[in-house]
């Protein structure tokens, strides 16, 4: 992320300790539109979100633990 003026921080922003639960279609929706990781995340159409995601991320380093009983994919913004 060094070097990229301009980022709009809905697709990344420095974060010293972010925390989500995703249960339902909405909140995976707005965590995507504004949780400001690089990712954006999805699960299969059948199956309701059951996402927990805790982490850090700076300019040099991201580190984030996922956890999740419907499974998920992620895809790069």
């Amino acid at each position: 992320m060094i070097g990229q003026a301009g980022l709009d921080s809905a697709n990344w922003r420095q974060q010293n300790r972010f925390a989500a639960s995703i249960v339902s279609l909405r909140e995976l929706r707005m965590f995507n539109d504004t949780g400001g990781v690089a990712v954006n995340f999805d699960v299969r159409r059948a199956r309701e979100p059951e996402i927990a995601l805790v982490g850090t991320q700076t300019e040099s380093l991201s580190l984030w633990e996922t956890r999740s009983g419907s499974g998920f994919i992620t895809r790069p913004k």
